[in-house]
């Protein structure tokens, strides 16, 4: 059984549709979607309201689950290459690393400094022993995500860092670049 969307006007199955109304579920989703942002633009209060939310989900997700926090943390970071670089994601976060999320955990934190815990995660980042910015094909940017270009480092440290590589030995390098 089938009827028609009053926006779109496009025949589609009764399950595309709520209840008994008019809209199918994907114009009402839209029309949703743009009031919740008009009235996020125009009420500074609402705004607040959904970000205070939005943290709380957050730190409520992190706690219950450390991995999740990782996983977000490197799917911004291989997003932020990617679009820095004009490159389409085209696979899973496990395929950048080379093995799954949850055998990088104890990887990485085999690697911590002193210091280091899940707690202050926002205290150290991720650092690209050899740097990305060396990288010039979409391949070899892929291959700078593998986990064992990855590790640990304070923030300020990282930064200090900037695009160098070091402390690497040169007999280890071979291992980053296959």
């Amino acid at each position: 059984m089938e009827r028609i969307c009053n926006c779109c006007n496009i025949s589609k199955p009764v399950s595309d549709f709520r209840d008994n109304r008019k809209k199918c579920k994907l114009c009402d989703n839209k029309r949703r979607y743009i009031q919740k942002m008009e009235r996020r633009k125009n009420d500074p209060e609402y705004h607040k309201e959904l970000n205070a939310y939005d943290v709380k989900r957050k730190r409520r997700r992190e706690k219950e689950n450390p991995i999740h926090g990782t996983t977000q943390s490197l799917r911004s970071l291989v997003r932020s290459i990617n679009s820095k670089r004009g490159y389409k994601k085209n696979s899973f976060l496990s395929e950048y690393l080379g093995i799954s999320v949850e055998l990088f955990i104890p990887y990485i934190e085999s690697r911590f400094l002193e210091g280091m815990t899940w707690g202050n995660r926002g205290e150290w980042e991720y650092d690209h022993i050899i740097p990305v910015s060396l990288y010039k094909s979409e391949e070899w940017v892929k291959k700078s995500c593998y986990y064992k270009n990855l590790r640990p480092l304070w923030k300020d440290d990282n930064r200090t860092k900037g695009n160098n590589i070091f402390p690497l030995r040169v007999s280890n390098f071979h291992r980053f670049l296959l």
